[in-house]
């Protein structure tokens, strides 16, 4: 019998085909603070080990770094001459800087997982070493952030947390589009825009939930907290593209 096939139908759900980067296949919540929470717990429920995955591993090197940085402040504790206390002080400069940029690295893996978890789109830990292109970019991304936050410090607090804010979603534009620095930071004040105020709210509320978890449970719940509240950001650019998909920049 013929294939009656229709080429005008929807193709089904494969994880092995391309994922609309943008649409997914889950709509976006409200910018409030109970639906955003709610698909995180959503989200994490149905991808617990992703979503763990995707942040434990990233703490392998992260704590081999420390122990190297440890044990060269313990042999700088211990050196009596002073050029030797130097080449330690420079070497722990060293591993810091290094646990910095492999951090940084996977961190824009992380971030890609969780936009395609937050857009119902297929992930997988092997995302978590493939950004390397935009690896640049996240570099120059993360040090401009952090001198703009600076110079808002130095005019008031205020002025330091609205652009930190504003620039919340510089990362996720230059991961989820390849921006450039400059254009990811103007495009993450452009999501942003309006809507500040509700995102301090829920990275309050996020805060307050993990402190309190922290404090009752003796620091385990936060073990669980952590996870659920990490995709925040995610489920917030998602719905931050939909409100503001009609002023692109």
């Amino acid at each position: 019998m013929a294939d009656e096939h229709n080429p005008f139908e929807a193709p089904s759900a494969n994880p092995d085909m391309p994922d609309d980067p943008v649409e997914g296949r889950l709509q976006p919540v409200e910018m409030e603070v109970g639906a955003i929470l709610g698909r995180c717990w959503e989200l994490f429920t149905a991808n617990i080990g992703l979503v763990v995955g995707a942040l434990l591993i990233p703490m392998v090197p992260a704590l081999a770094f420390a122990g190297m940085s440890v044990a060269i402040q313990l042999a700088m504790e211990g050196a009596s001459d002073e050029s030797m206390v130097l080449v330690f002080s420079l070497a722990d400069l060293a591993v810091n800087l290094s646990s910095a940029l492999v951090s940084l690295f996977f961190q824009l893996g992380v971030i890609r997982i969780f936009l395609n978890i937050a857009r119902g789109n297929h992930a997988e830990l092997g995302m978590l070493i493939g950004e390397g292109r935009n690896y640049l970019s996240g570099i120059g991304t993360s040090f401009l952030t952090v001198i703009a936050i600076l110079v808002g410090f130095v005019l008031l607090i205020i002025p330091a947390i609205i652009v930190g804010l504003g620039l919340q979603f510089a990362l996720y534009a230059v991961v989820d589009r390849n921006m450039s620095p400059i254009t990811a930071m103007q495009e993450s004040w452009r999501l942003t825009n309006g809507h500040k105020g509700t995102i301090f709210l829920i990275n309050l509320v996020v805060a307050l939930i993990a402190l309190g978890l922290t404090c009752v449970t003796l620091g385990i719940g936060y073990l669980l907290a952590v996870p659920v509240l990490a995709l925040t950001q995610a489920v917030m650019y998602h719905s931050l593209e939909h409100l503001q998909k009609d002023q692109a920049y």
